[in-house]
This record gives C-alpha cells, structure tokens and sequence, in this order.
C-alpha cells in the first residue's frame, strides 16, 4: 500500500476563522501536475463540510473525486466551467467563506489575488461590492480567438506535392507539360499564379483553389487529453532515457488452454472464469520471484529490488492506456487474480481507479492477442525494468512473447533465464496451482 501522505489530497487551506478561503486544485495522486473539473458536486450556497465532495476532477490517470478536509463553510465561487482547459495544481478553483456574513466578502474575492483580507468583523468588507444573488455563480471560461479572421496559408507546389487531398484536387485543373502529360513544377506554380488572377475556368465549380490560391484545410485537431499528455510525456521519456533491448520467444500455449477450458467448466453458477491472460499473469508473477532481477528497478546509484511482485496489468480505455495492479500476485490463486483484473479493468474504463490502484507495480505484461495481433514490442514502463508483450496463439499453437527490458538493471543473460521460466510455467500449467 502506499503511504497515507500519498494518498490524502493535497491542498493549500491557510485559514483563519472570520476570512473567506479559497480552495486550491489539489494533488490528488503522486503524479499529477493538472487537473480539469469534470462535475460539481455542490453549487454556490451549499454548505461544505469535512468528508463532503466538492467535485471530480480529471487528472492524468483517471477522474477522481475531491473530498473536502479543511473547516466547514459555505461555497462562495465556483471558479471554472466543468471541461475547462486543464490548470496546474494549486490554482484557486473556489471560494468558501466561515458564515452568511462572510458571502459578500467571499463572492467579491479576486481569485487572481493571495488569500482574502475581508474578516467578517471588518465593516469595510463592501456587500455593495458582491455580485448579485442572481448572477451566476461559475464564471464563464474565456473564450478562444476566433478562427474566422484567419486566413488559411496559401498552398504553394511543395505543400501542393506534399498533400494527397490537394493534388488529387489541383491535377483536375492542371494540364502538364512534362514527359507523357506530367505534372511538373512550373505547371503548379503556373496555375497557382492564374487562380489567382481568375483566368483557371471551371475551379469555382470544385473545392480548387480560392482567389487567393487556398485550399481548406483536410485535417481536423483534437485537443489531447491529460491522460494522453501524461502518456506522451512518460513513454518519450521512456525511449529517450531508458537504454532497451528485446527478446523473443515462441511458447506453446495447448495445454493451457485445455486447463483454462476445464477449471471454467468445473466453476458452479459461474462463480469464476479464468482466462489465459490470468494464466500468464500468474506465470510472470512466479517467473519474477525466481528471476528477482526481472522485478527491480534502477535509481540512479543503486538498482532496487522488490521483495512483493505486483504485476501492473495493460488495459485499453476510451482515453488512454493505463496500467492497473494486481499486488502480490505470486502469492494469489488463478480465480483471485481472475477477479482483481476484471474488477480492477472495469474501473480502468469507467475512468474510476484510485491512485492505489494503479501505482506501485514492479513489472507489466500487455497483451494484445485478442485484437490478433501476433507479434509486438512494448515501451517500458517506467520506473519498471520489464515488460512482456504478448501476441495471438496461432494455429500451430504456437504463442510469440516478447521481454523489453532496460539494459541498466537487466542484462540479456538474465532476460533469457527469466523467458526461460516463464515459457515453463506456461507449457506446464499444472505447476501453476502448486
């Protein structure tokens, strides 16, 4: 488990009793950065009290929900639209004031300035000053410049050669002058100049080129996610620092498949359903406490090597990767393993995972055999040494596995030996339920 200092949200309070407060987005994993408010849970007038919350907010792993442990009070502002723009940690999200009395000083509060002078003994604090009690509470987000005064960059031969969707409209209008009717240079360059002039007939009647010799844009942005930052971010970070090497090995998967087919048969009212990927997490799990150097990490000036082995588990969700962790899995049977991932994988897509429940692994293991795909490298996952890629079983029964490994903590030899105990324990499954 994590320690509790990880695991409380962190926030700045700086309260004294009689002055509004603002509240600060807070910390609420090791990891995150920023944060975007996803819903409100309490509206402007309602009472904040320890234990409530206030609202979920995105991060970078998954959407989580603030609870409130600062003094209680009442929500004076509430400072941004849910879906804004993501802010960094520790910018004033809201506004909660001691008392009634303290509403007009709260409501007033420039959230672009430090902590609220306006105690509510001071007469000086101006209710004239506070907005009315029919104004909106949630400040509208500022909005983004307008695109519509802005030209679109005029297409010249390169960007013309460049794009597919340009040239296939362009060569409709362009007659070449090249070897066999070509489309050379000059030609493109010739007609750009006499689109611009007017003198193209029949480019009005297509997406051709404007009078300014534009085409619109065939593309279309999207804004990325936090967790698609942080993804990007940690896996270029991965690449980039991390020296890796991969190795490959076929395992035969037959007999374990015929073991997973009967130990579902003999569950009552469905009571489990073992899969081959529990199987294999099982069998990275017992490969890791006979290869320990597998289930380390590096740290500078020492190499770190766990004694637990928490196998950090792959799962696709509608916004990215994340990797959730069945804790010590070398000590758990197949049908409690069975139940962590299918428990753990459904909160992973709903976006509900807690920080506990996705930091701490020593190794993962992504498989991506059930989109077909036979045979793949994976990125580390840092701060991790390995990671085992795992692709379709073929016909011939045959499964391609694939260890990438940092060469810092783990040397070929040793990511060898531990293929070698993992491809045993899968072509014997028996030696899994002893």
């Amino acid at each position: 488990m994590l320690p509790r200092r990880l695991l409380v949200p962190l926030f700045q309070a700086a309260r004294t009793r009689g002055y509004a407060e603002k509240i600060l987005m807070p910390a609420l994993s090791p990891t995150m950065e920023a944060g975007t408010i996803a819903t409100w849970k309490k509206k402007v007038g309602d009472k904040l009290r320890p234990g409530d919350v206030l609202c979920s907010v995105e991060t970078d792993k998954a959407t989580l929900d603030f609870e409130w442990a600062g003094d209680e009070g009442i929500v004076a502002q509430l400072a941004l639209e849910p879906g804004h723009e993501p802010v960094p940690v520790g910018t004033p999200i809201a506004v909660l004031a001691d008392d009634e009395s303290d509403l007009p000083a709260a409501k007033a509060m420039d959230l672009s300035q430090g902590t609220s002078k306006a105690a509510k003994s001071s007469p000086a604090a101006p209710a004239a000053a506070a907005p009315p009690s029919e104004a909106p509470a949630v400040k509208a987000p500022s909005s983004s410049p307008k695109s519509e005064g802005v030209k679109p960059e005029p297409y010249t031969s390169a960007k013309v050669r460049a794009s597919p969707a340009a040239m296939a409209v362009f060569a409709k209008h362009i007659q070449g002058t090249g070897p066999n009717g070509r489309i050379v240079e000059a030609d493109v360059e010739a007609f750009l100049k006499d689109a611009g002039s007017g003198k193209v007939a029949g480019a009005a009647a297509t997406p051709a080129p404007s009078a300014a010799g534009t085409l619109p844009a065939q593309y279309e942005d999207t804004p990325a996610s936090l967790m698609r930052k942080s993804i990007a971010s940690r896996l270029t970070a991965s690449k980039v620092e991390i020296p890796h090497f991969y190795l490959t090995v076929d395992v035969a998967v037959e007999k374990m498949k015929e073991m997973v087919a009967a130990l579902n048969a003999g569950a009552k009212d469905k009571e489990y359903k073992i899969t081959v990927n529990d199987f294999l997490v099982k069998a990275c799990a017992l490969a890791c406490k006979k290869v320990p150097a597998a289930n380390s990490q590096w740290h500078g000036d020492k190499i770190r090597r766990f004694h637990s082995v928490d196998i950090s588990v792959a799962v696709a969700t509608p916004t990215g990767l994340i990797t959730p962790v069945v804790y010590n899995a070398d000590l758990k049977g197949l049908k409690e393993i069975s139940n962590d991932i299918r428990t753990l994988a459904a909160l992973a897509r709903e976006g509900k995972l807690t920080p506990e429940q996705y930091i701490g692994g020593t190794f993962t293991i992504s498989n991506l055999g059930s989109y077909g795909v036979k045979h793949f490298t994976a990125i580390i996952n840092p701060p991790q040494a390995c990671i085992l890629a795992v692709g379709a079983a073929q016909e011939n029964g045959l499964m391609s596995v694939t260890l990438s490994c940092d060469h810092r903590v783990v040397d070929g030899a040793v990511g060898a030996t531990w293929l070698q105990a993992f491809k045993g324990y899968v072509e014997t499954p028996s030696s899994l339920l002893l």
